[in-house]
């Protein structure tokens, strides 16, 4: 009886000790893929908030430049605009001197135009 009782002891310890080291060792490999999960989730989330966010912030940079090359090229026609009328009130006023009989060399005088310039205008 004592044998069977060492034997009955020796193995409800091993059984003891294998359960707690199989507990540590399922433990251990848990921890290491639940922190391998883990890690991959938060990469894989702080991956598309990035994308979103970057998204979000080209967004906005891309309408404010929009924005500032559109005002740019609003301005640009505006002063083309405005040349174009000077160059036509020049032309216009040319024009009345001419038909009021003062000669190129003269209007030169007067506006700082070339005479070139002048002659190309036509009555």
């Amino acid at each position: 009886n004592y044998g069977e009782y060492l034997a009955d002891l020796a193995i409800l310890e091993g059984t003891e000790k294998g359960i707690k080291q199989g507990l540590e060792k399922g433990m251990q490999q848990g921890l290491e893929k639940g922190m391998q999960q883990g890690l991959e989730k938060g990469m894989q989330q702080g991956l598309e908030k990035g994308i979103k966010e970057g998204l979000e912030k080209g967004m906005k940079q891309g309408y404010e430049e929009g924005l500032n090359l559109g005002k740019q090229e609003a301005l640009k026609q505006q002063e083309k605009i405005i040349e174009e009328s000077k160059n036509e009130y020049k032309v216009d006023m040319i024009t009345k001197m001419l038909a009021k009989g003062l000669s190129p060399e003269v209007i030169s005088e007067i506006t700082g135009l070339e005479v070139e310039k002048i002659a190309e205008i036509d009555l």
